[in-house]
């Protein structure tokens, strides 16, 4: 009975041992939070970026060449720092192509760069201004404005393709607008194909682009009240679709990838790029408008 009373504290004692939990202070360290993250942009004689319209989502925080994850703005980021120097680099984030479950650290902007000491259990708000990259390549900026050096747009570079049943207009000064003048296309129920008709727009010239990279990016503002198609002319006209974008009552701000339709082209190199949106039964009266069209790459 004895052995039986002294295996048994035994093992009470050893479960109350193995359940405590040692206490581990925090470590050291202060909070820094993004209220704002916004772009800038050069547009001069020498420079054309085009609009500083973005949507940044979220940060991607490094704390001394280490990553430490990605924090949406307005999110606290904790940077442990033992109360020494820290450099801490900041990336900005983006949704690819719009998905809330695929966000990327946007390498077309500068990281942003903090070298400081700041004491412990400091809180730190601030806004973030990211610049582009050295090295990013502007393939194509339409905004329907201005050109960089300021003076009047003659014409476009947009034109309406062969095989539409619609054109295009360039409105001004109305509450459809997003900044300055925007492009808007659709179809008024007045088409000359009646039966899924579309109207559909492709830049002016080809460009060239690498099929080989997966950083070749369209920038975009729009908004639309049916899905309306982005992509790629390649070879012989081929539509090659890059991503059908839904209906949106307000303005937004999308990054599409294009390498994947790019990689699809079959050998091409050169292309023009296509919106495209069709009539549907529920909708004979398809709008879409557009403005800030911004094609990058390296």
């Amino acid at each position: 009975m004895n052995k039986v009373l002294h295996t048994a504290i035994i093992l009470i004692l050893s479960f109350l041992i193995s359940t405590c939990t040692k206490f581990v202070p925090a470590t050291p360290g202060f909070t820094l939070t993004a209220t704002n993250a916004s772009v800038n942009a050069i547009n001069n004689i020498s420079s054309c970026q085009g609009s500083k319209s973005s949507k940044i989502t979220d940060l991607f925080l490094y704390v001394n060449g280490q990553f430490r994850g990605v924090y949406p703005i307005g999110n606290p980021m904790p940077i442990v720092n033992n109360g020494q120097n820290v450099t801490i680099n900041v990336f900005a984030g983006v949704k690819n192509s719009g998905m809330n479950d695929y966000r990327l650290a946007w390498q077309f902007y500068q990281y942003f760069t903090l070298d400081t000491i700041v004491p412990i259990g400091q809180f730190v708000n601030r806004s973030f201004a990211f610049n582009y990259s050295q090295g990013t390549i502007f393939e194509w900026l339409e905004n329907f404005d201005n050109n960089c050096s300021g003076s009047p747009v003659s014409g476009y570079s947009v034109v309406k393709s062969p095989n539409s049943d619609s054109t295009y207009k360039i409105i001004s000064n109305t509450s459809d607008c997003f900044e300055g003048k925007s492009l808007q296309f659709g179809l008024t129920g007045n088409a000359t194909n009646t039966v899924a008709a579309q109207c559909r727009i492709e830049s002016a010239i080809t460009h060239t682009l690498p099929t080989n990279s997966a950083n070749v990016f369209m920038e975009l503002n729009y908004k639309c009240n049916q899905p309306f198609v982005v992509g790629i002319l390649g070879s012989a006209g081929v539509e090659i679709a890059a991503i059908t974008i839904n209906p949106m009552a307000s303005w937004n701000k999308i990054y599409i990838q294009l390498a994947n339709a790019l990689s699809a082209a079959n050998g091409a190199t050169s292309f023009k790029f296509y919106f495209k949106v069709i009539t549907t039964p529920d909708n004979q009266f398809p709008n879409v408008f557009l403005d800030n069209i911004k094609v990058v790459h390296f």
